[in-house]
């Protein structure tokens, strides 16, 4: 019943939690139900990247009990560790560790009344596991007797190749909308129908898309300019989500996920050591960009730095940026990459292109046809700072006060006001029975 009431709320977080603001990989968890965390803390790696995903505060709650037996943490003895500038900080670490079920809370009987006392204790599977990983450390690398990979790819070549395939996947939001408007670069499709198909689908469940799939949501606008980690872990999750409807093991996949978050780079896997669950995950896996495989039927596979970095649970540093701003709000874009012309025409006024050159202006017009879309000033001014180009990255602050402050401004000419839901209560029988209302709203 309870696991019931669980998949229940899951199915109804579904509908929000794909365009959340700060979507992570403990977001995510926390929204699984009881019998799918038990099933991920069986595995270490899985352990490895939750325990990441903590603030500083609950991973020294974590570590200052994992090699404890039989203990019963009461709240008291944590709160006496912290500082008083840290209390706030101290009771989100708790909820986050009570909301993804590593810390359990107990009431057990008081020795010295009658009254029960709350104490926490520490998810048995997940404080195994979490040990085992720190004594005997792993990783996913082959174990099979392979000769050596006459065409070992390099990884300028991993890093290429994730890149290119990731610009492909985003090309499929704006490929139906491109067919339709000229505002968009034609962007034909780098994926089989069948999968391209499957993508058109995910990205209407994430709201990406209109249920038709013809137009571009304010949500989808948002996607395209989030950082690449929170695009991938959104999608990459959304894939897992609908697994059970092809009759695969979502927590298999999951956990397979995971687990390639803890390969060493450059480093070859061996197909054989795969389930038959997870060889179907790794063609797509493949197309997606998160693995490398030269032939569909190569012996191994070389995890890319895409879904290496998702358990690490926070963006890389982009080492590819490609902008450059200057403080006459010119924006120049070294690319031809027609993904990132789209991009930028979400928010600049295109001027010319070059081969390898984008020549745009930062203007009051373009900024407000992008806040139309759902694209805030702080997503604008994010894109910037993420895909600086790198000789402007030294450079403090990356973005110059007078270009970010000035499209804030814009922003706040269409939200000068702001509704809120409220309730309104009428025709009192007498001045006291309203005094009294007003009284107990004050």
């Amino acid at each position: 019943k309870k696991n019931k009431k669980e998949n229940r709320k899951r199915k109804e977080m579904n509908t929000t939690i794909y365009d959340e603001e700060k979507f992570d990989v403990e977001s995510y968890i926390k929204t699984l139900p009881t019998d799918a965390l038990d099933y991920l803390y069986s595995s270490p790696f899985t352990c490895q990247t939750i325990f990441r995903s903590l603030p500083s505060l609950g991973q020294q709650y974590v570590m200052r009990f994992l090699f404890v037996t039989d203990t019963q943490i009461k709240p008291e003895y944590l709160l006496a560790w912290v500082k008083s500038d840290f209390v706030q900080a101290h009771h989100l670490s708790i909820q986050k560790l009570l909301d993804l079920k590593i810390f359990i809370e107990q009431m057990v009987p008081n020795p010295n009344s009658d009254r029960e006392i709350k104490v926490y204790a520490m998810n048995k599977t997940f404080k195994t596991n979490l040990a085992l990983a720190i004594t005997q450390p792993r990783s996913m690398d082959a174990v099979l007797n392979l000769p050596p990979d006459k065409h070992h790819p390099s990884l300028q070549v991993l890093n290429e190749y994730s890149t290119q395939r990731w610009e492909a996947v985003l090309s499929e939001i704006l490929r139906p909308t491109s067919q339709t408007s000229a505002s968009f670069a034609l962007l034909p499709s780098a994926f089989p129908p069948d999968f391209a198909t499957a993508l058109q689908r995910l990205f209407v469940i994430m709201k990406i898309l209109s249920n038709d799939g013809r137009e571009i949501t304010q949500t989808g606008y948002q996607y395209l300019m989030d950082n690449i980690y929170t695009q991938a872990l959104k999608l990459i999750f959304c894939y897992i989500d609908t697994a059970p409807e092809r009759g695969i093991n979502r927590n298999e996949l999951l956990t397979f996920v995971f687990q390639l978050g803890f390969h060493e780079l450059g480093k070859g896997c061996a197909v054989e050591t795969l389930s038959e669950q997870q060889r179907y995950f790794l063609m797509d896996l493949c197309f997606l960009g998160f693995v490398y495989q030269r032939k569909p039927n190569s012996r191994r596979f070389y995890p890319t730095k895409l879904i290496v970095n998702l358990s690490t649970s926070r963006n890389t540093t982009n080492d590819t940026g490609f902008l450059l701003l200057e403080t006459n709000f010119k924006l120049y874009g070294f690319t031809s990459s027609r993904l990132q012309l789209n991009r930028m025409g979400f928010f600049c006024d295109i001027e010319y292109q070059l081969p390898n050159l984008i020549v745009s202006s930062i203007t009051r017009e373009s900024c407000l046809r992008a806040f139309k879309k759902g694209i805030t000033s702080e997503k604008i001014v994010n894109f910037l700072q993420v895909n600086a180009h790198p000789q402007t990255v030294s450079r403090r602050p990356i973005i110059p006060d007078a270009i970010s402050e000035q499209i804030l401004i814009w922003e706040k000419e269409i939200n000068r006001v702001s509704f809120e839901a409220a309730n309104c209560y009428e025709e009192f029988a007498t001045v006291e029975d309203f005094d009294t209302v007003v009284a107990f709203a004050k």
